[in-house]
C-alpha cells in the first residue's frame, strides 16, 4: 500500500470458510465481507461461490452440469417508462417465471439496476448480461467509449453469481470487426468474474457478422415454423466443430392476441387509452395490475404522443380498426383465448424437440413481457400470465420427459432417401411406437422408474407400461427410457388420444403428455364419382388409398360430343349415377375454371409452384405469428379440431394464405388465418362461389413434403381424412 494521502490504495487479503456452500440456482448461498478502515469507513458488500466453465459441449456450474432456460427481457415496464420498476415488481417477475420453470433471465440489450442483480442472486436466478450493441455504426467515437462503459458495467455485474454469460452485442453484421470484438472479448473475460463471453448473440453465420468469432459457446436466434425446425437443428449442430456448449440466445417466440377491450369501446383517434382497462376480466390474478394505471400511449394514433422512432413495424394502434373492418370484434375473448392455446402448444413442441438434442446445453425464450412491438411475452398488457405454469413447466425443468419416434426410409430414382411420416395421426389398427426420452439437469443420479398410459380423451386407459431402466441416469444425460408399444384401437369417427408419461429418479418427478389422432380405417369408402386430375403426381397416393377414384390423365380444352368440357367427365350424370363427379386438381387451367363455372364441383390445391392460380396467395408462416381458426362449416364434418387446427395438420402445415377478401361474400372460410400481430385475415381453405359451381381451394399442402412432413397424402392419415370430408360434403350439395 501508499501512504495516505499520497494516491490510490491498494490491499488484499484472504480468508478462509469452514464448508463453504457454492451458489447455484437451487442452493443460492451468499456470504456477507465487509471492509472496515480505522477512520470508520466501511464497504459491506453480498457474494457468491460459484464456478462456471464450459466443458466441451457441457455448461458446468459447479463441476455440475447446467442447462440454463431464462426468459428474453427487454425492460419493458411501461408504468415506470424505464427499465427501474421497483425491487417489489422484479421479486414478484421472478417467482412467476420460477413458477413456469424457468431458471434465469437474459437482459437483452439493457443493463439493470443493482437491486435487481441483488434479488437475482438472493432468489437464485440466472443472468445472461447481453451489453448494448445492435447495428452500431462503429465510428471513431464509438471505438473509444465503447471499451470505457463495457469495463464500468462489467466491473457493476461481476461481483454477482448469478451473472454466468456475457454477449457482447446482438445480432450484428460486419460492421463491427474483429479490431472492435477481439479486444472486448479480452475485457470481459478478463474483468467478468469468470463469466463466458460471446462477441455476436445470434452468431455471424445468421446474421451476416464476423464469422471467425470469439467466443465461449456457441448462439442461433432460431424462429422456426415447426416442421422446419428438425432441420435447422441438424444442420447447425456443431459435430464436427470445437466442442462448446450451445445455448440459444433467444427463440421459441409466438405471438398471441392482445387484449384491446379498452381500446375497441374508444374512438379510434384517441390520443391514449386506460392501460389497467385492457384485459380487465382476466387479470385477478395479477398482483401487478396497479402499474398499469398509466396511459397506454402506445395505442394512440398520435404520431406527438406515439411517434414509431426506432420501431420498424407499427401494427397495435390500428388492431380495433381492423378487427372492426373483418367482423371480428366481438370475438375478442375467442381470438385472445385461442392465441394462448396455440403459444403453450408451440413452446411445447419446441422445447421438446431441442431438449431431445445432447449437443444443445440451454435456450432463451423470447419474451418475458408483451410489448408494443411483439405480443411474445409470458404476460399481457395487464401484468396477467397468460399461460398455465405447471403446464409450461411440464416440458421447462431440470428433468423433462419428450417423445421420440421410430425412422423409416424410402428407395426413391434409385437411392435410399429419409422418409418422414405423420407421427401425430394414425389410422385405426396401426402401431404405434412413442418413445419416451428422458432430458436431466437434475441432481439424482440412478436408475429410473417410468410409466406411461394410453387413452381416449375422457376414458380410462387402454394400454399402460412401467419399467425401471437397466441404466442409471446421471446430470447431463439425454437418452431413451423405453419404448411404450400399443395399437390404435379401432374407432367409427376421428378421436384424439392422449399419451401420459411420468418418471421418478430419486427425489425428483417429471410428468408429461401429448395428444395424438386416430381416424377410422376406410375413409373414401362409399365416394363414388370422384375425379383426379394431377398431373405434377402431387397426389399420386390417394389412388392407392382409394383405387377407385378415376384418374383424369388430360384435361383438355376442348369440348366433346354433347358439349361437356371433357369426354370423361360426362354432360353431368348418366356413367356417374346420382350426381356428376367432384374433381380433385392440383392444376390450374381455363377448362377447369369454366368446367367449375358450369355448375362443376371441385377440390383445389392452390400451390405458389403452380400458377396460373384462381385466388392471390401471400407468403406467411402458418404456426407462428397466427391464429388458426376451423370456421364453422359443413365441409369439416366430423375432422377433429376445438375451432382450431393444432398438430393433427401439421403434416400438411403450408407456407401461404389465401387472399380471398376480394371475394367478399362469394367465400365462405373453413380454415382462416389471423395473423395475431396485425389482425389481417386469409384463408387456408374456404369454399368459393363459382359461377354456377362450388369450389373448394386451399393452400394446405396435403402432399406434405416441407420440413419433417411425410412427403405423400397416403403416409398421413389426417390429410387424406380431411381431403375425404370436402370431398363428401361437395358429393352431397
Amino acid at each position: 500500500s501508499e501512504p495516505s494521502g499520497s494516491g490510490p490504495c491498494l490491499a488484499r487479503f484472504t480468508a478462509n470458510l469452514p464448508s463453504p456452500i457454492p451458489w447455484a440456482p437451487d442452493t443460492p448461498a451468499l456470504y456477507t465481507a465487509a471492509l472496515r478502515l480505522a477512520d470508520g469507513d466501511e464497504r459491506v458488500i453480498r457474494l457468491g461461490l460459484r464456478s462456471i466453465q464450459a466443458d466441451g459441449d457441457r455448461l458446468l456450474l459447479n463441476g455440475r452440469p447446467l442447462y440454463p432456460r431464462l426468459i428474453l427481457s427487454w425492460g419493458w415496464y411501461p408504468g415506470a417508462l424505464s427499465p427501474n420498476p421497483g425491487p417489489e415488481r422484479v421479486r414478484q417477475d421472478f417467482a412467476r417465471l420460477r413458477s413456469m420453470g424457468y431458471n434465469g433471465v437474459k437482459l437483452c440489450l439493457w443493463f439493470p439496476p443493482q437491486y435487481y442483480f441483488d434479488l437475482a442472486d438472493e432468489l437464485g436466478m440466472l443472468l445472461w448480461v447481453e451489453l448494448p450493441m445492435w447495428l452500431p455504426n462503429p465510428d471513431d467515437h464509438f471505438r473509444r467509449q465503447t471499451p470505457l462503459e463495457y469495463a464500468r458495467l462489467a466491473r457493476a455485474a461481476r461481483q454477482h453469481p448469478s451473472v454466468i454469460l456475457y454477449s457482447l452485442g446482438c445480432e450484428l453484421n460486419r460492421s463491427v470487426g474483429p479490431d472492435i470484438l477481439g479486444p472486448l472479448y479480452a475485457l470481459l473475460r478478463r474483468e467478468g468474474g469468470g463469466a463466458l463471453v460471446r462477441d455476436n448473440s445470434g452468431s455471424g453465420e445468421a446474421y451476416g457478422g464476423l464469422l471467425n468469432e470469439f467466443a465461449d459457446y456457441y448462439d442461433y436466434h432460431f424462429y422456426a415454423e415447426l416442421h422446419f425446425l428438425r432441420g435447422l437443428l441438424d444442420s447447425f449442430t456443431p459435430r464436427w466443430r470445437t466442442p462448446q456448449p450451445w445455448v440459444f440466445g433467444e427463440f421459441c417466440d409466438y405471438d398471441t392476441f392482445r387484449d384491446i377491450a379498452a381500446a375497441l369501446t374508444a374512438e379510434d383517434q384517441a390520443p391514449a387509452v386506460e392501460i389497467d382497462a385492457i384485459g380487465a376480466e382476466s387479470s385477478a390474478n395479477s398482483a401487478l395490475s396497479t402499474e398499469h394505471s398509466a396511459l397506454s400511449w402506445w395505442l394512440s394514433l398520435d404520431p406527438a404522443v406515439n411517434p414509431q422512432g426506432a420501431r420498424w413495424q407499427m401494427d397495435a394502434p390500428h388492431l380495433a380498426e381492423r378487427l372492426r373492418a373483418a367482423g371480428l370484434r366481438e370475438r375478442l375473448p375467442e381470438l385472445v383465448r385461442l392465441s394462448e392455446l396455440h403459444a403453450l402448444l408451440h413452446r411445447k413442441v419446441t422445447l421438446e424437440l431441442v431438449r431431445t438434442y445432447r449437443e444443445i446445453t440451454g435456450y432463451v425464450v423470447t419474451g418475458e413481457a408483451d410489448t408494443p412491438i411483439t405480443t411474445a411475452g409470458m404476460w399481457d398488457d395487464a401484468g396477467r400470465l397468460k399461460l398455465d405454469p405447471a403446464a409450461f413447466a411440464a416440458f421447462n425443468s431440470d428433468l423433462l420427459l419428450a417423445l421420440g419416434w421410430d425412422k423409416r426410409r424410402a428407395w426413391v430414382a434409385g437411392g435410399d432417401r429419409a422418409a418422414p411420416w405423420d407421427t401425430f395421426s394414425y389410422t385405426s389398427g396401426a402401431l404405434v411406437r412413442p418413445h419416451i426420452i428422458a432430458s436431466h439437469y437434475g441432481a439424482s443420479t440412478g436408475p429410473a422408474r417410468v410409466s406411461w398410459s394410453a387413452a381416449y380423451d375422457g376414458e380410462p386407459p387402454f394400454a399402460v407400461g412401467e419399467a425401471v431402466t437397466l441404466f442409471p441416469l446421471a446430470p447431463g444425460d439425454v437418452r431413451e427410457l423405453l419404448v411404450a408399444e400399443f395399437i390404435a384401437p379401432e374407432v367409427r369417427a376421428p378421436r384424439a388420444l392422449v399419451i401420459r408419461a411420468a418418471a421418478e429418479l430419486g427425489a425428483e418427478r417429471t410428468s408429461n403428455e401429448w395428444r395424438l389422432w386416430v381416424f377410422p380405417r376406410g375413409a373414401w369408402d362409399g365416394t363414388q364419382g370422384v375425379v383426379l386430375h394431377d398431373p405434377a403426381g402431387l397426389l399420386a397416393g390417394l389412388t392407392r388409398l382409394a383405387p377407385h377414384i378415376t384418374r383424369l390423365v388430360d384435361f383438355s380444352a376442348e369440348k366433346g360430343e354433347g358439349g361437356s368440357l371433357h369426354p370423361s367427365l360426362g354432360a353431368g350424370r348418366g356413367a356417374w349415377g346420382e350426381g356428376a363427379p367432384v374433381l380433385i386438381a392440383t392444376a390450374w387451367s381455363p377448362t377447369l375454371d369454366a368446367w367449375v363455372r358450369e355448375g362443376g364441383r371441385a377440390v383445389f390445391l392452390q400451390s405458389p409452384e403452380s400458377p396460373p392460380c384462381p385466388v392471390p396467395a401471400l407468403p406467411m408462416p402458418f404456426w407462428r405469428e397466427a391464429l388458426r381458426l376451423c370456421e364453422p362449416h359443413p365441409a369439416w364434418r366430423d375432422f377433429p379440431h376445438d375451432g382450431w387446427a393444432a398438430l393433427q395438420l401439421h403434416a400438411c402445415a403450408p407456407d401461404h394464405a389465401l387472399d380471398t377478401a376480394p371475394l367478399a361474400e362469394r367465400a365462405r372460410p373453413i380454415l382462416r388465418r389471423v395473423d395475431t400481430r396485425t389482425a389481417q385475415v386469409h384463408d387456408y381453405a374456404a369454399e368459393l362461389e363459382w359461377g354456377a359451381g362450388r369450389l373448394i381451394i386451399t393452400t394446405l399442402r396435403l402432399q406434405g413434403g416441407h420440413g419433417d412432413q411425410p412427403a405423400g397424402i397416403e403416409r398421413s392419415p389426417a390429410a387424406a381424412y380431411l381431403l375425404a370430408c370436402w370431398v363428401r360434403h361437395l358429393l352431397m350439395l
